[in-house]
């Protein structure tokens, strides 16, 4: 039982506001509607009301902790404090693995594993990351997280992109590439990112079946629904296209462009589209 008490004085105001939440209950969620219960059954200015904190948590579900800390929201920061659930706007600790940390554990991870290894376990992952002084210190348990947010597969990849091992030249470029990365917004200096994608057009070979209504059989009185065709994978091509995508993340600007077909001027002809419109918006 918690030995600090908080004193909780509603305004009528507030308890009217409390009364609204808990006797209509739609478009709020169960935990504001318990919270409203606790501030309206801890409210000092109505003694004949209000509950002690063990009767208090035993009537909604809750620990007498919690019942404290609602009153300790109200008292410090007001009603909204105490109603609704706040959102860390950044974090609480920036993290340690940025950017090209990142791409250099994964580049190890994507490599050879060292001599008398078949493949890299994460324990040993974070001991060479360490040991590369990559980063100070890393968890296999944190390895194992960036492994999986990447989906990496070491055992399936086969990248051109992936450097052989004390490669300077890589990792000199990518680091610049990397640094690039990390400017600060400049809009003299704009940082433009591109990406393309071939896509496919597939069309349908048989027409589909819809669902009939449901019916009530007249013998068993058990209502049947109506099948759907089953869909195969059969199927045909109508042809593909190539999607190009421009944006610049910090300048808040995104640009795409469909092409019938993928050539070699393609490219160039693409590359030239934001590069001049930029220009032109920078002599403006």
């Amino acid at each position: 039982m918690p030995k600090k008490k908080y004193e909780v004085v509603l305004s009528p105001a507030e308890e009217s506001f409390l009364k609204s939440i808990t006797h209509i209950g739609k478009g709020y969620s169960a935990r504001e509607i318990i919270h409203a219960q606790d501030l309206l059954h801890s409210n000092d200015s109505k003694p004949q009301d209000k509950k002690d904190n063990r009767a208090l948590a035993d009537w909604l579900g809750i620990s007498p902790t919690t019942v404290n800390k609602i009153r300790k929201s109200y008292a410090a920061g007001g009603l909204d404090a105490a109603l609704y659930r706040k959102t860390r706007i950044t974090p609480a600790v920036a993290s340690k693995i940025t950017g090209d940390i990142e791409a250099k554990i994964i580049a190890a991870a994507l490599g050879p594993p060292p001599d008398g290894y078949a493949r890299w376990m994460l324990r040993l992952l974070a001991e060479h990351c360490m040991e590369e002084q990559y980063v100070i210190s890393i968890s296999h348990t944190a390895a194992g997280e960036l492994i999986n947010s990447n989906e990496l597969k070491s055992r399936l990849s086969k990248c051109w992109c992936i450097p052989k091992q004390h490669d300077p030249a890589y990792i000199a470029n990518m680091e610049d590439i990397l640094g690039i990365y990390q400017l600060a917004y400049s809009k003299s200096v704009p940082v433009i990112c591109m990406d393309e994608k071939p896509v496919q057009f597939l069309g349908e070979i048989r027409k589909r079946i819809g669902a009939a209504p449901m019916h009530i059989d007249p013998d068993t009185q058990i209502p049947k629904h109506g099948y759907c065709e089953k869909i195969d994978s059969e199927y045909v091509r109508c042809g593909t296209a190539s999607i190009f995508m421009f944006t610049e993340p910090l300048g808040g600007w995104r640009h795409a462009y469909a092409l019938g077909h993928r050539k070699k001027g393609d490219y160039a002809k693409m590359v030239r589209q934001p590069a001049g419109r930029r220009i032109l918006s920078w002599l403006r």
